[in-house]
């Protein structure tokens, strides 16, 4: 109970060694058994809850669930890697992007004292402010969730998989008081509706449907036609969609297969009308274009066998559980932020800048050295196109300078012709670099 002792039992502790580093069982263990009221915390006295994790290497094994499960405890998580770290693992681990801090090595840990130290007295002010304010009983918002099923041929086998793991969550869902509204719809070459959003007012009568489920059949997988057919005839008010009434619409695709037609402008469009998408594909599925359907590449889940689905439930589940209303308006409302920017690099890939590229990817490196990336304060992306498109990055999908330059660095010329610029307005990137 004394700093004293802390510092002196600190001092004492030996290094422990072994092979390998299971981080994610790790955080399990501390959830489990260190953030309890049992060993000392004082969580149900609303004391801010903080893990401090310093780890040189990447886990070798899962962090996705004990990560979920600490959060949704409210616990505060910094992670400090070093080098030989895996830095997408340790950004998903913490809190936020600028919770994420790394070193060449260990010896350098003082000099990120500091910053460790701020971030937890902004965790205490937060906390401070949060006992001031008026308690308010907010009612929990509602989601409209849409199920999308692969229903070819090579699914067959695993129907009943997709049918148990469809229930399983349905379970989970506010249904009878009108918070949640479900719909199933069943695809292969083209989609079939089972029953739309505002079908069935009850759990009980949805999951009396699902059970009932027969697989489609039939081939080929068109999974972009599905999302088409999601956006103009599911995801919409006279199919009981209560998106313009500001409730977050959440898709989850089950996928066996890689698509035979083209996936990307159906999934950017769903993406612009806030719809946020999560895929879970087996191993025959085509793991970019999942990440690419996908809200956000994290949403993107797979398992080996299709009965290994309760495997991703939890962190399904989780992930639904954190959305929150993303309805693109037409212009911002309220005041404008002008200390962030949102900047997209739009690259001619085309064969007439090939000796020149080299300059143009010196240039975005130099321009990208003097934003302002940390704290999520400045972000970018590269698209680079000649006859179509193709996002070398997101916007979110790097939270450091270090990252973004050195994949500017490794950047290859596109090549093709004609250059057509004026066809991006068409495929409305810019909505889509989400």
């Amino acid at each position: 109970m004394r700093k004293e002792d802390v510092l002196t039992a600190v001092r004492r502790l030996s290094h422990k060694g072994g092979r390998p580093l299971k981080m994610g069982a790790a955080l399990k263990y501390v959830k489990e058994n260190v953030f309890t009221a049992a060993s000392g915390s004082r969580y149900k006295q609303n004391v801010p809850q903080v893990l401090v994790v310093l780890s040189s290497g990447p886990s070798s094994d899962s962090v996705d669930l004990p990560v979920a499960s600490l959060k949704e405890n409210n616990v505060t998580i910094l992670t400090i890697g070093t080098k030989n770290s895996d830095h997408k693992e340790m950004g998903k681990i913490s809190h936020a992007p600028s919770y994420a801090l790394s070193v060449s090595e260990m010896a350098e840990l003082p000099h990120l004292q500091e910053q460790v130290v701020a971030a937890m007295r902004e965790e205490k002010m937060k906390n401070e402010i949060s006992k001031t304010e008026v308690i308010v009983e907010r009612k929990p918002t509602g989601k409209d969730v849409v199920f999308l099923l692969d229903g070819s041929e090579d699914t067959r086998s695993a129907f009943r998989a997709m049918r148990d793991f469809v229930q399983t969550v349905v379970e989970t869902l506010s249904v009878d008081d009108n918070k949640d509204r479900v719909s199933v719809v069943q695809y292969s070459r083209d989609p079939a509706v089972q029953f739309y959003l505002n079908t069935y007012t009850t759990k009980g009568e949805i999951l009396d449907t699902v059970r009932g489920l027969s697989h489609k059949g039939g081939r080929p997988l068109n999974t972009g036609a599905a999302l088409q057919y999601l956006r103009d005839n599911v995801f919409t008010a006279s199919a009981g969609s209560r998106r313009q009434e500001g409730v977050p619409q959440v898709l989850v695709l089950l996928s066996g297969g890689r698509s035979f037609d083209r996936v990307n402008e159906p999934a950017s469009a769903l993406k612009q009308m806030g719809v946020q998408t999560f895929a879970i594909g087996s191993r025959r599925s085509d793991r970019e274009e999942l990440q690419t359907i996908s809200h956000d590449p994290s949403n993107a889940l797979f398992v080996s066998e299709f009965t290994d689905y309760p495997n991703v439930q939890q962190q399904l589940q989780s992930s639904m559980e954190a959305v929150v209303t993303d309805v693109t308006a037409e212009s911002p409302t309220g005041p404008v932020d002008t200390a962030k920017k949102d900047i997209v690099f739009l690259l001619d890939g085309s064969d007439g800048t090939r000796r020149g590229f080299p300059a143009m990817r010196d240039f975005v490196e130099r321009a990208v050295e003097k934003l302002n990336v940390e704290q999520n304060n400045d972000r970018v992306s590269v698209v680079q196109y000649s006859r179509d498109p193709a996002v070398q990055f997101y916007l979110n999908t790097y939270a450091t300078k270090e990252d973004i330059v050195d994949s500017v660095r490794g950047l290859k010329h596109r090549g093709g012709t004609p250059l057509n610029t004026g066809a991006l307005s068409k495929w409305q990137w810019l909505t889509s670099i989400q």
